[in-house]
């Protein structure tokens, strides 16, 4: 199933087994075209669900704090996000930094080993920061309508909510 525009930002997710109480999918994000994530990892639905309402909690609340002289906002959330300064992890704590900012964490085991994508809002956007694979010296960055990869999230939680009630065979999944 797809949730959201390949050439812009969406989810991909294909139910693919059920082992009671477990539903087993494949998942991925596509940014600007490209695909982010390990297709072929099996993922449990409830885990990529619990952590995409862990996002969602922060909906509209994903403003930077004050600047930091010559750091980009990718390097700023991920020495945010993934520091090992007590202090700096302390305040992540406080503000839910990796929840809040770090969309990777919605898919860690499929997508979080191999990339790091941070959502941004600002002005009538969202601005969806990726550096895929970790090792590329890249930063793609791809600005979205405000609220857009919060409501492509609701979408793939809802979706799983109704495959949960229904079974996966009513999944779409051709399985």
């Amino acid at each position: 199933m797809l949730f959201g525009e390949m050439t812009e930002f969406a989810i991909e997710c294909e139910v693919v087994d059920q082992v009671e109480p477990f539903i087993y999918c494949r998942f991925r994000f596509w940014l600007a075209g490209r695909p982010i994530g390990d297709y072929l990892h099996e993922n449990v639905l409830g885990t990529l669900v619990f952590c995409a309402q862990s996002f969602l909690r922060y909906r509209g609340q994903r403003r930077l704090p004050s600047n930091v002289p010559g750091e980009t906002e990718f390097e700023r959330l991920t020495a945010l996000t993934q520091s090992d300064n007590p202090v700096t992890m302390q305040m992540a704590l406080r503000m839910g930094a990796r929840s809040r900012f770090a969309l990777h964490e919605v898919a860690d085991d499929a997508v979080g080993s191999m990339a790091d994508l941070y959502v941004i809002d600002g002005e009538g956007e969202q601005m969806i920061l990726a550096k895929a694979p970790r090792s590329s010296d890249e930063v793609v960055m791809t600005a979205v309508p405000a609220g857009r990869v919060d409501a492509i999230l609701d979408g793939f939680v809802q979706w799983s909510g109704d495959i949960r009630v229904q079974g996966f065979e009513g999944s779409g999944s051709g399985l």
